[in-house]
């Protein structure tokens, strides 16, 4: 939450040689225009974090140049939190270094961000300041926002009841925007799931699809080979999953029973046989049986069909 205090330099001191002013920033126990109680715990909490802070031009502005002072030390002296202030020697720091001495402006205005919680004191509603961070304190006219200003502080720290159930309440307005988030977030979640199941249905259709096609292009391989023997113990053999990898599993079974059957004169080829035809070896058994291969040679075979 934005949160701005603005008082009056009611106490300063000036001096001109160290080009300094020394100038209350906050009060503890106070009470702004606005119904914000600064608890003097708070005010205290934020001593240490004043040192090395800028002063602007007032709060409209973010430009360098318009830094006007840094706070080189800050004390408490009573319920008071003072700043020292050292002006740099530029046109506009010494013209506001200037307008301070001469009284032209006697307010200051910290920029901060902190949280609240409601609360009564003395049965008037308030809003607790819980936590403060102060990010600049900056020179203001006197006047300056009205609601800002501190309008009250209390000589000893008043007693406060915290309002837990005003605490939770919500507005209208709080309430229509809680539940618009809430329905955009719903509708971004269902997106998100609606298309992450398109991403994994379209996945598994593509997964399918390829096994379908490797599938299809393995039994093309097959069906060059008409003894069902050996298409069957081929079959085995052939069990990549692409076309390369088929190929290249396939041609080596293929030179090996083509060697075999070259070597041993047998007519088993990988190709279609001839109906009718004579033949050494009808079968890879009939081979692995035979005693006109030689053991090593079946041992190679075996190893080859086998991978």
């Amino acid at each position: 939450m934005e949160l701005t205090l603005q008082t009056r330099i009611l106490e300063k001191k000036i001096d001109e040689g160290a080009r300094t002013v020394v100038a209350g920033i906050l009060e503890g126990d106070s009470l702004s225009a606005n119904k914000r109680f600064y608890p003097m715990s708070v005010v205290e909490s934020v001593k240490d974090s004043l040192v090395g802070l800028k002063s602007m031009i007032g709060h409209d502005t973010d430009s360098p140049e318009d830094v006007v002072a840094t706070i080189v030390n800050s004390a408490m002296s009573g319920k008071k939190l003072f700043g020292s202030f050292k002006f740099g020697t530029d046109e506009k720091s010494d013209m506001m270094f200037t307008k301070i001495k001469e009284g032209l402006i006697d307010s200051v205005s910290i920029r901060a961000s902190g949280e609240t919680r409601p609360g009564k004191i003395n049965n008037e509603d308030v809003d607790i300041v819980d936590s403060l961070k102060i990010w600049s304190v900056d020179l203001v006219v006197e006047g300056g926002v009205q609601s800002a200003k501190v309008m009250r502080v209390y000589e000893q720290a008043p007693t406060i009841v915290y309002d837990n159930n005003k605490e939770n309440e919500m507005t209208e307005e709080q309430k229509k925007q809680l539940e618009m988030a809430e329905s955009n977030a719903k509708k971004l979640k269902e997106v998100g799931e609606a298309n992450a199941k398109l991403v994994s249905e379209k996945e598994a259709l593509e997964s399918e699809k390829k096994k379908a096609e490797i599938e299809s292009y393995r039994n093309e391989k097959l069906s060059l080979v008409e003894d069902k023997e050996i298409r069957d113990k081929i079959s085995s053999l052939l069990t990549g999953d692409s076309k390369e990898s088929i190929d290249s599993q396939f041609s080596k079974a293929k030179e090996l029973v083509e060697s075999l059957a070259k070597k041993y004169g047998s007519k088993i080829v990988m190709e279609p046989v001839k109906e009718n035809e004579d033949e050494d070896f009808k079968s890879l058994d009939a081979m692995f049986e035979s005693k006109k291969v030689d053991r090593k040679d079946k041992i190679e075979a075996l190893k080859s069909l086998i991978g």
